[in-house]
């Protein structure tokens, strides 16, 4: 080695030891006056998330099912396995000899999901290896090469194999899927959700295909998810609904249909944001608003046409959100056609009125900047290229002090961000994207009434909610056009509420809705 070679190493490795000695110094000292600390500063160490791990864990498990490293164990394996006339062509159900068929898929089915929420996909898999051959692997990649999503999943659920894989055959005239699963007929509808990525919503409609595929008590297993139908009826009917839907408009068309809907109406209310709930595991409270809205329409059916419809739907979900305020219940159930439309139509007129407004304003803000702009241009050249931010005098812009409950959080769907809203053109732009009135809770949290934060994800505005500042209680959360939240919404509202609200406030006197 050279000298000089020699001489740069010896001086790279004094820089690492001064840049640790000065991390070390000023984790006991202060940055700007050098005094020592009382307690020293504590390196960041981001905490242990489970379901990160358990992710990573099963992420990592299917990679290496589906693509694994040769070795010569594994071959002779497969070669013995032929040999010795292991086709894996007999009936693969564990079963258990004292209960009846139904019942022992049913228990199946509930220890299955079970171990799935608390342990993950990796523990479950580990069970089934003899099952997850290499054979039976490249037989699911041979029958579907460009959607690995689905192999990924037939092997997530290899407890529930009827059949081998590698035992079948192309010119069968049913599917893989059917010839792994099936036992009975397959609704057409339930097969997309098997193109779906194995998430916890996706798994239970999964768990609801092998109860109609291979036989046993939907109501126990609805039951065991927590889901509540109106009635039982549901479940005759939803096989009977188009391929093209997805498992939870399925469920809305065939509610609509069973209370006398027209195909027209829903498809109206597939256009309205706010109407797509999740009417199977829903709050109480805003299954039973969707359903006297549906009764409601279907009862004046012959009376409501056109923009009527929208405007009322508007409207009643507007009403909806601001009963939710008042912790009050809001129902269409005995209202009369007149009142109805009357109301319907005046906030109608509010919201355009409200609208003439906003783009009046937008407007005597991009004169008053030109002529700002133009001013300032003549006054300084210097400065033309700087950025100018105007608000109207006309109209008072309030501004308050945040609350410090801003933070982020990171899934599989994206990076989900909290941001406190804290000025009033804020407030005005959430409520131009999101289609809802929180413009006019400016003054509630001017005077610390009200606090406004908006939840986005990867940017995009998703939903806003309202918490009363002093006790931290969540108030309402509505997305755009005032819909409900979803449920992975919900979920990651309710974790930072726990997480950063709760500690930074005195304990909720209500409990969360």
């Amino acid at each position: 080695m050279r000298t000089r070679e020699i001489r740069e190493m010896i001086k790279s490795r004094y820089r690492e030891m001064a840049e640790e000695q000065t991390r070390d110094y000023y984790l006991t000292h202060d940055y700007y006056n050098g005094r020592t600390l009382q307690r020293p500063y504590q390196p960041y160490v981001a905490e242990p998330n489970p379901e990160e791990e358990i992710a990573k864990r099963d992420h990592a498990y299917l990679n290496d099912l589906l693509s694994p490293k040769p070795t010569l164990g594994n071959a002779f394996a497969e070669a013995l396995a032929g040999f010795n006339g292991k086709t894996d062509d007999s009936d693969l159900r564990c079963s258990d000899s004292t209960l009846k068929p139904a019942e022992d898929l049913l228990v199946r089915i509930i220890e299955w999901h079970e171990r799935y929420t608390c342990e993950g996909i990796a523990a479950l898999l580990k069970e089934d290896e003899e099952r997850l051959s290499t054979a039976n692997i490249d037989a699911l990649q041979n029958a579907y090469p460009n959607e690995p999503v689905i192999v990924q999943n037939i092997i997530i659920f290899a407890a529930f194999w009827l059949r081998s894989p590698r035992s079948y055959k192309a010119n069968n005239e049913a599917s893989m899927l059917d010839h792994v699963f099936a036992h009975y007929p397959t609704p057409a509808l339930l097969r997309k959700c098997w193109k779906e990525s194995a998430t916890p919503e996706n798994v239970q409609w999964l768990m609801i295909y092998f109860a109609y595929t291979q036989g046993t008590s939907l109501k126990a297993l609805t039951q065991y998810f927590g889901w509540k139908t109106e009635s039982p009826k549901l479940w005759h009917f939803l096989p009977e609904s188009r391929g093209h839907f997805s498992p939870k408009e399925a469920v809305l068309y065939q509610e609509v249909m069973r209370l006398g809907g027209s195909e027209d109406f829903y498809e109206i209310l597939m256009d309205h944001p706010s109407y797509q709930p999740d009417v199977l595991s829903s709050n109480e409270q805003s299954r039973n608003f969707w359903y006297s809205v549906v009764r409601w329409f279907i009862k004046h059916d012959e009376d409501v046409v056109g923009t009527e419809i929208t405007r009322i739907l508007t409207w009643a979900r507007h009403q909806y959100t601001e009963f939710m305020r008042e912790r009050k219940a809001f129902t269409m159930n005995g209202r009369s056609l007149s009142k109805v439309i009357r109301s319907a139509n005046d906030y109608h007129r509010a919201v355009l009125a409200h609208q003439a407004e906003l783009a009046r304003r937008a407007e005597a803000r991009r004169v008053a900047a030109i002529e700002r702009a133009e001013q300032q241009r003549q006054e300084d050249v210097e400065r033309r290229e700087r950025a100018y931010t105007y608000y109207d005098d006309e109209h008072e812009n309030y501004t308050w002090k945040k609350h410090n409950w801003d933070k982020q959080y990171h899934s599989h769907k994206g990076v989900w961000t909290f941001r406190e809203l804290v000025s009033s053109q804020e407030l005005n732009l959430e409520a131009n994207i999101m289609e809802h009135c929180v413009y006019d809770y400016d003054y509630g949290c001017y005077m610390g009434e009200s606090a406004i934060v908006s939840l986005r994800l990867d940017d995009e505005r998703c939903i806003t909610i309202e918490l009363e500042p002093t006790s931290g209680d969540l108030i309402q959360a509505m997305g755009q056009y005032n819909r409900d939240p979803e449920k992975d919404e919900l979920d990651v509202i309710r974790k930072w509420h726990i997480e950063v609200v709760k500690c930074k406030t005195r304990p909720r006197k209500r409990p969360l809705p």
